[in-house]
């Protein structure tokens, strides 16, 4: 059972602190004692009987799934090493191996899998482990079932026909303590990751009964997953149990050093979109349900100790928010507390119109924060809507942005209050067009010369869902809100070149910018035409259009974005997962994956100025960074906060920037 906090008081009072200073991380290494080139010929059929021990060098055995005589689709001659790995000063060693990608692969496609069996020397639960240039990664589980002694026993999750470059392997007892991070107090483990050009980067992380996220595994999911909060003793992290769908609340001490979880009641379970808390310690958090469901989408409060002190189901029906579905793992919603009031901005599907189909776009809605009962309904924000991003201003106003393909298309600026909405395309996009000349409808429609090709015609009409775009971050600055994404600029800088989509004709993500005046409200809307006084940052304009699904004349313009990044097809790089938050000294932090095909990520980080100057040229971070796609980051003070979690391991981890 999770312990359960006495009090728990969130507040906006900076964290006074000062942060531990932990260790190093700690660095395992290889040392090899024997080493062989196994053939890979075993079948599963007998691993432990006579002919396999061609396969076999120490404890382990190398077996194949669905050999094929003759190499006709398999891989073959593998090279292993086994030996035993330890910590530097440390008395630990464990039996280890070291494998290698296969000196004779098949030129046809691969039929055979081939993988590990070992040999424990006793049976109980083991836990097989992974060590890259040192750091060691959770990789399984063998539980105590699955073992028989004296035989080899089928280690899961060991592809050796997929071995890139050489991975190194160690098994452990289930009860013996590994990791890379050293333990500084009971509940929570540390280690000191980097010394960067802002500060000091260190990893806290806390052992939960729960199964938290794990960006590792789902790149690409926009849900937000981890909420983080201030406490009055440290800063708090909302989440959910991917299992059970409890909710919890993970807390640290203002020094860090110690870590507690309570769980936060729910009257019904549901799917965690979005929390928030407010200055009182309360805290607020979003529930999704199946379609079917008449409490499909609902608002719950708790105070700081978990106890649930109100609920509220919104009108879904056409007639209400006009919720269909909110199917995952694609929605995104965004909550925030300001002045006694809670802001939403939601994706959803909605019930069937007019014309039979359920379309789906953006919604912006306000609610009592002691009622939980909606105030007003600010009506559609974009359709289709397919990211959003939710903050305050200095005045209390909700300000956020989101997504459109379509009505309109581009980043959509938007401010907010119980009064009305007011809204302005600040970013907008190319669209690919139809390379048929009818369209769904049964209307056919002429070609598209001015970005038509020989080898392709395009035609007068389009349906395009694709943004080429990732929201980033909205924050506001002395001049206005700075929004930051990702977009696709040639290498001209153009953002609206129609004949620049389609497989392998795209650009690569780069990291963009602009500022929107403070009062951009007064600018009349020009659809999706950013005009020039609209803007604060000055750049390039440019003008387009695109047709509509039937036949329409769509005109664009595109003007202001300043371009941090210079990522290309040469280079095979784009921009993901960007975060974005403010300094103490009023720079601008945006941190970032680097995604290339076939090769981990990597993480970057850099500094710009309110008007969008770069102050901080890009700096790498360490790899054992996680930046989800959607979560957001928190600055509290001198510190910055980054939320992940540890699937395999159990573990929610708290990434600390100690600022200079």
């Amino acid at each position: 059972m999770f312990s359960r906090l006495i009090a728990l008081c969130i507040t906006a009072v900076s964290l006074i602190s000062s942060p531990l200073s932990p260790p190093d991380l700690l660095q395992y290494s290889f040392t090899a004692t024997d080493s062989r080139i196994l053939p890979g010929k075993t079948t599963d059929n007998n691993p432990n009987g006579i002919g396999s021990e061609q396969d076999r060098i120490g404890n382990l055995a190398l077996i194949a799934f669905k050999y094929q005589a003759g190499n006709r689709q398999n891989h073959n001659d593998f090279p292993i090493e086994v030996g035993h790995v330890r910590v530097a000063g440390q008395d630990q060693r464990f039996e280890a191996f070291k494998l290698g990608e296969p000196l004779r692969k098949t030129i046809k496609n691969l039929n055979t899998q081939h993988t590990i069996y070992y040999r424990f020397p006793h049976k109980s639960s083991w836990v097989l482990y992974r060590t890259d240039n040192g750091f060691v990664t959770q990789v399984t589980t063998i539980p105590e079932s699955e073992i028989v002694p004296t035989q080899y026993t089928r280690v899961l999750r060991i592809g050796a026909d997929k071995q890139s470059g050489t991975g190194t392997y160690f098994f452990a007892p289930a009860t013996v303590r590994v990791s890379s991070y050293p333990q500084i107090t009971s509940s929570v483990e540390a280690a000191r990751l980097a010394k960067t050009q802002l500060g000091k980067l260190a990893i806290y992380r806390h052992a939960v009964d729960g199964t938290p996220p794990d960006p590792r595994r789902g790149i690409d999911v926009i849900t937000r997953q981890f909420f983080i909060v201030k406490t009055v003793s440290g800063p708090g992290v909302i989440w959910q149990d991917s299992g059970s769908h409890a909710i919890y609340l993970t807390r640290f001490s203002s020094d860090l050093g110690n870590a507690s979880t309570i769980s936060l009641a729910m009257d019904r379970p549901g799917r965690l979109l979005a929390a928030c808390a407010d200055p009182s310690g309360n805290l607020y958090y979003l529930l999704a349900r199946e379609q079917d469901d008449p409490e499909i989408l609902e608002l719950a409060k708790t105070d700081p100790q978990g106890k649930l002190l109100a609920r509220f189901v919104p009108d879904a029906s056409k007639n209400g928010l006009n919720i269909f579905h909110m199917k995952a793992p694609r929605v995104a919603a965004d909550l925030q507390w300001s002045k006694g009031q809670l802001g939403m901005m939601l994706m959803r599907t909605m019930h069937k119109s007019g014309d039979g189909l359920n379309h789906q776009g953006g919604i912006a809605v306000i609610f009592n924060a002691t009622s939980l009962k909606q105030i007003k309904s600010l009506g559609p924000t974009s359709s289709h809507s397919f990211d959003n991003v939710l903050s305050t201003n200095s005045s209390g106003d909700f300000i956020g942005i989101d997504l459109g393909d379509a009505y309109p298309r581009g980043i959509h600026l938007h401010k907010f209050t119980d009064k009305n909405r007011v809204s302005r395309v600040v970013y907008t996009v190319k669209t690919a067009h139809a390379t048929r000349p009818v369209n769904p409808a049964g209307r056919t429609f002429p070609p598209y010369p001015e970005i038509s090709s020989p080898d392709k015609t395009f035609y007068q009409w389009s349906n395009d869902n694709n943004t080429y775009t990732e929201l980033g971050g909205l924050v506001e600055t002395p001049q206005g809100y700075m929004v930051v994404f990702t977009g696709e600029p040639s290498s001209e800088g153009k953002v609206l070149d129609n004949s620049r989509t389609g497989t392998g004709n795209t650009d690569k993500r780069n990291i963009g910018l602009v500022v929107a005046i403070r009062d951009f409200h007064t600018i009349a809307s020009r659809g999706n035409s950013v005009p020039d006084e609209l803007l604060v940052t000055k750049g390039p304009a440019e003008t387009g259009g695109f047709y509509c699904f039937n036949n329409r004349w769509n005109e664009q313009r595109s003007t202001g974005v300043i371009w941090l990044t210079r990522y290309t097809k040469q280079d095979n790089q784009s921009a993901i997962n960007v975060k974005t938050a403010p300094l103490p000294d009023g720079s601008i932090l945006i941190l970032w994956k680097v995604h290339r095909s076939g090769e981990p990520a990597t993480n970057w980080a850099m500094t710009v100025s309110p008007e969008g100057k770069q102050l901080i040229a890009p700096f790498r971070l360490p790899e054992q960074l996680e930046l989800n796609r959607r979560d957001a980051i928190m600055v509290d003070g001198k510190r910055v906060y980054i939320a992940s979690g540890n699937r395999v391991e159990k573990k929610l981890e708290l990434f600390v920037l100690q600022l200079h």
